[in-house]
Parts: C-alpha cells; structure tokens; sequence
C-alpha cells in the first residue's frame, strides 16, 4: 500500500515538472546579443610598389605589348597597343590602381595611360630613347633657307610629331621657309617652317621625311668651295710671289668685286694682321704692307699651282 502511495507521488511531482517547463518555454523572453554590426568581408586592396624616378616632361619608351588605356585602371577603354618599340613623354603620374602604377604618356596616336609593368612584363623604361626611336641625320636647311616641297600632301602640325594638330597640308613646289633648328620626334627630323597656302600664312612643324623618301632637298651651294688655306698666322711676314705676271689685287674686302684698293707686284712685303676667310672660291688674308703701314686690305692667297703669298724665311730678314 505505501509503495502505491509512493508511485503516484512520484508521479504526480513529474507531471508538475514538465508542465512549468512547457510553460516556461512559452513565456521566456529571449536574452538579447550585444555586439558590433555585421560588416560583409572586402577584398584586400592592392598595393603598389615604388614607382620609377620619372617627371612631367620625361622622355621614356614603352616596350612591345604594351597597352595605352583611356584611364589607370585595367578596366579601362583601350586606346592603343604598341607593337614595336616607341619613345613617349610623360604628361602625368603616377597613380596606384589595380596594384600596378600608371603613367600618363603622350606618344603618336592617341594620350594615354600606361601601366609600369604587367605579370611581371617591363612595359615601360625611362630614357634614354630607344634606339630604334633615334632619327636619321637631318639635312642641312640652315635659318632662312627657302626650299620647294618635293611632295605633295606635306602635312605642317602645331607641334613637332605625328600626334601634332595638322594646320595646312603643303602641295608639290610650294615654297617652305625654313625658320628654326631641326628636332627629333617620332623617329622623323622636323622643321619648324612658314608657307603660305590659299593666301593665308602658316607657321608649324614639317617633317623632313624619311630615310629614302624627303619632302624637301638640300639646296645645292652656288659657291666655289675653297681649297685648305697654307698656313699662316697673325704676325707672319711674307712676300707677293706668283708664277704668273698679272700684278695682284688688295681690296678692301674679302671678294672679287669688293673695292680694289691698290694692285701689288710681287716682291712687296706684308704683315698678315687677320684671315683667312673664303670668298669667291679663294681664301683672302688681311695685311698690312710692311714700307706703307698705313695701307690695310685683303689679299688673296691664289691657288694650288699658283699661291701668290710666299713666307719670308728668317734668313731673307738678315
């Protein structure tokens, strides 16, 4: 009997336990989590490396493969792809994008932007240029010289190279003054020069053309080069001596039609006071008669098989 009573004690205290938890489930209030907000994981940024010694203005080259972009970032518009070698200037930079450093470059064709390098890939060097960018030797136009265009469809840009704003396109035997030194752009040697087209007159760079194929050619020279002079100096003494006997003319320039001043027969004696300078295929010595010091003048010197000037030897003074 006591055991029954037991039983149903035991019982009776477990169905009261299980209905306060059920109740306690219903009714419990959740314990709140205090913390920072959730931050959804970023990509690490790239870093870049020191990027090279290079200024606005800085002669560089981008190598073969090479892309120019619209932007400095790998995503961006292409604008050119180099395929060889060329010499470029920096216009801007450097950025850090996309862990590589960009530089703003001015080459022909389109400005742009070009990364240093790229897995692992040197696409840009800083100067020198690169060799295969060295001009040929320009002709010799000097300031002043007025040649015709060769050519026709020679383009004259505001700016020396091939991305250079295009003013006027020159036809064949238009008359282009040369007004300036030559400068190498481009592989190709440009002038700075003045023409006139449809009556307006320009002002800009003309490239010369390449090796082979000019738009222009050198003038040839009217003027009867000069042998090498014999050699005197300032203070030499010397004597009029020619196998010919057509007395000799000083004049009061060098030249064959400056005004003639006096005619000397040989054996006259002179002091050199200047020279030489050649003129009129001759080189002409200023003097200074020795019996008349006051006669000054220029005197040329003749030629091989005929030099009218003969040094006086030391033992002819004694």
């Amino acid at each position: 009997m006591r055991k029954h009573h037991l039983l149903s004690l035991f019982l009776a205290l477990a169905f009261i336990a299980a209905g306060l938890t059920a109740v306690s489930a219903q009714t419990a209030t959740p314990i709140p989590i205090v913390g920072p907000p959730y931050i959804a994981p970023t990509a690490t940024p790239a870093f870049c490396q020191s990027p090279l010694v290079l200024t606005v203005g800085s002669t560089a080259y981008v190598r073969p493969g090479a892309n120019i972009r619209y932007q400095p970032i790998l995503s961006s518009a292409l604008v050119n792809y180099r395929e060889s070698s060329t010499t470029v200037i920096v216009t801007g930079g450097p950025v850090c994008a996309d862990g590589l450093n960009w530089w703003q470059v001015r080459a022909p064709g389109e400005d742009g932007w070009v990364a240093e390098n790229f897995n692992g890939v040197t696409l840009l060097v800083p100067g020198p240029p690169d060799p295969s960018a060295i001009c040929f030797e320009p002709l010799t136009l000097p300031v002043g010289t007025v040649v015709p265009l060769i050519s026709g469809g020679v383009r004259v840009r505001a700016e020396p190279g091939l991305s250079g704003l295009v003013l006027t396109v020159g036809l064949v035997n238009t008359e282009v003054t040369i007004t300036g030194d030559p400068i190498c752009a481009d592989r190709l040697n440009w002038f700075p020069v003045q023409l006139v087209s449809a009556g307006v007159t320009y002002q800009g760079w003309m490239a010369e053309g390449f090796e082979g194929h000019r738009v222009v050619e050198e003038p040839i020279s009217t003027d009867p080069v000069c042998a090498p002079p014999i050699r005197l100096s300032n203070g030499t003494r010397a004597y009029v001596n020619s196998v010919d006997p057509y007395p000799k003319n000083l004049r009061s320039e060098p030249g064959v039609e400056s005004p003639l001043l006096f005619t000397l027969i040989d054996g006259i004696g002179f002091t050199v006071i200047g020279g030489p300078v050649c003129a009129d295929g001759l080189n002409w010595w200023n003097i200074q008669i020795l019996s008349r010091p006051d006669v000054v003048g220029w005197f040329a010197e003749g030629g091989p098989g005929n030099y009218w000037i003969r040094r006086i030897q030391s033992r002819e003074l004694k």
